[in-house]
């Protein structure tokens, strides 16, 4: 258990350490922003491009911080989300570097979750040392360390389509109502978090022929 607990603070250290040094993506400020107008407004006509759960997750740690998100700004009202993002975040005396690494926030804490998977995962079917050893290349890999800091819907999708897969290997070893129920919902959060997640209906399918 101890090696599981600094394998996963190894990631997390890796991933603070890169949300806080690293700048913003061109994407970031329209997920942050579009997050925050859909949960205070109810209104997901700001560039909907994509379900809105990986934006509704990421805004959450905005309602903690002291922002000044004006949204009866010309290009909001227009539904420009770009040009309203960049004002925003830019021009209406926010710190967008503490709100972007506060919306980093809950990607880490999505893939710390998906590092749990991969090691509850492995060690159902290989035992605990071969477990650990996933764990360790998870917890290692540049990749997801890079991705998994974003504010962006990637390491939800990770997180969710993971945990869908997971749990549909649960549902054929054991059908149960209760691993049904589960399995449905890890797809609801997965396709509700990027539309990148319908890849699991064929991906389900295949593995049933």
């Amino acid at each position: 258990a101890s090696a599981v607990v600094i394998l996963l603070l190894a990631f997390v250290a890796q991933a603070l350490y890169f949300a806080a040094a690293s700048t913003y993506t061109y994407d970031e400020t329209v997920s942050v922003v579009n997050g925050y107008y859909y949960l205070t407004t109810h209104d997901l006509r700001l560039g909907l491009s994509q379900p809105p759960l990986g934006a509704y997750l990421s805004a959450i740690p905005l309602f903690f911080t002291n922002v000044n998100f004006d949204f009866n700004r010309e290009s909001c009202r227009a539904y420009d989300n770009w040009l309203c993002a960049q004002e925003i975040l830019f021009e209406s005396g926010n710190d967008a570097a503490r709100i972007l690494f506060a919306s980093r926030l809950m990607s880490i804490l999505a893939m710390a979750a998906v590092g749990i998977i991969v090691f509850a995962w492995s060690r159902e079917l290989f035992g605990t040392r071969p477990a650990l050893l996933s764990l360790t290349l998870f917890a290692f890999n540049p990749l997801l360390i890079g991705h998994g800091a974003l504010a962006l819907t990637n390491a939800f999708l990770t997180l969710f389509v993971l945990l869908n897969l997971y749990l549909f290997y649960r549902l054929l070893w054991k059908y149960s109502l209760r691993n049904c129920i589960l399995f449905s919902l890890s797809f609801a959060l997965a396709v509700t978090s990027k539309m990148n997640a319908a890849i699991l209906l064929p991906v389900i399918y295949v593995i049933l022929l």
